[in-house]
């Protein structure tokens, strides 16, 4: 593939200057502040920027190795256009971590979880792209309407989840921006992975309870089980990041759901102690198993980086588990799929404060070729 020198350009910088801001920012949010200030960038134009930004950083490991002396943005960049990128890919002189791609420590610990075949697949997976996928919302549509309907209007190739039955899955590429789409600006779907579908629906709330979101971010998870509420009850939504909760608001509004409050702070949550009835943990983590979407997650890792994962995830079990009922349900979520932040940090907690996993209620899924990402979940409750 022969990439104009103007894109190319476009490439190099975005990919030299967010080197500098590493672990300042996620890089989807650079690329998108990046191309907001550069408007004049035309739809194909940006693809490829994207395409090959998101590449270069999921293959830099593979690159850093193969590509000539002194290795900069430029060099692995044309390493990564020549036929020595595939032919190298088998050279078994190479470490399987880095014909992978995978940063070593990584690696590792795959390998200790999953065994070398199963590592060695896992981290080729995250450098593939990742599938696309949507969750319909039930308060405004169904999920036939809404497929036929994509596919009448824009001529969508759509395919009902296999596991999610809100999901609809993309076979092809999308032909228009689905932000700018009615059906979305409408609240009849968001765009959300299955996996990420699948727990939100493992959160069983009935009319008239309280749910808190702790780390609820934007609120996706939130969003996925709101509707079993039938617009009783109330959803607390909490985020130490005020703007992100301003995004939650936006998609709770665009979603037709009323009963639900917002908290950057816990001084008014003071008042929900012991009268949770689901408090949901979708603490963070390494993110593991989306490193498909979020390459600069695998760049970044470390076992400092793990290790502070775990500590915060230890620390926001303690300090919020005061706000659950005695009958209520702790649900702790990750989208890592190191045991190190799932079943370590469930066996603390149960330990800690005197609680046990409500039997089969354990989830964990795997990336694979064009599949789900990989989530955990737990479900806990006061033994």
């Amino acid at each position: 593939m022969c990439i104009r020198d103007s894109l190319r350009g476009h490439i190099l910088e975005v990919l030299e200057n967010y080197e500098k801001v590493l672990y300042k920012q996620s890089l989807d949010r650079y690329i998108r502040d990046y191309f907001k200030a550069r408007r004049a960038l035309g739809a194909k134009d940006r693809a490829v920027i994207l395409e090959n930004v998101y590449n270069l950083v999921k293959q830099k490991v593979y690159l850093d190795v193969i590509s000539r002396k002194p290795v900069d943005w430029e060099e692995r960049l044309d390493t990564m256009m020549s036929p020595k990128f595939h032919n190298n890919k088998e050279n078994k002189s190479l470490p399987a971590y880095v014909r992978a791609s995978c940063e070593k420590e990584l690696y590792d610990l795959l390998v200790s979880e999953y065994a070398e075949e199963k590592a060695f697949n896992l981290a080729n997976v995250f450098n593939e792209k990742a599938p696309l996928f949507l969750r319909v919302n039930p308060l405004k549509t169904t999920r036939d309407k809404l497929m036929n309907k994509l596919y009448r209007k824009y001529n969508f190739d759509l395919k009902r989840c296999d596991y999610s039955p809100l999901g609809l899955k993309f076979l092809g590429k999308p032909t228009e921006n689905l932000y700018d789409l009615e059906e979305f600006q409408d609240g009849e779907f968001e765009i959300q992975d299955e996996a990420s579908q699948i727990i939100s629906q493992k959160v069983e709330c009935q009319p008239g309870e309280r749910v808190l979101d702790y780390c609820a971010g934007a609120g996706g998870k939130s969003l996925g089980f709101a509707h079993n509420l039938k617009g009783t009850g109330q959803i607390y939504l909490h985020d130490v990041r005020p703007k992100i909760l301003l995004e939650a608001k936006k998609r709770f509004r665009r979603a037709g759901i009323e009963n639900v409050q917002f908290h950057s702070s816990e001084v008014k949550l003071q008042l929900l102690i012991n009268k949770i009835d689901w408090l949901i943990l979708d603490v963070p983590c390494t993110g593991t198993g989306t490193l498909r979407r979020n390459p600069d997650l695998k760049w970044k890792f470390s076992l400092d980086f793990l290790n502070q994962s775990i500590a915060l995830q230890e620390k926001i079990a303690d300090q919020s588990i005061r706000y659950l009922k005695k009958d209520g349900k702790l649900v702790y979520m990750t989208c890592s799929i190191l045991p190190q932040e799932n079943k370590q940090i469930v066996a603390k907690i149960c330990a800690k404060h005197k609680m046990k996993v409500k039997d089969d209620t354990v989830f964990q899924s795997l990336p694979e070729s064009n599949e789900m990402d990989g989530l955990f979940l737990s479900l806990i409750h006061i033994s």
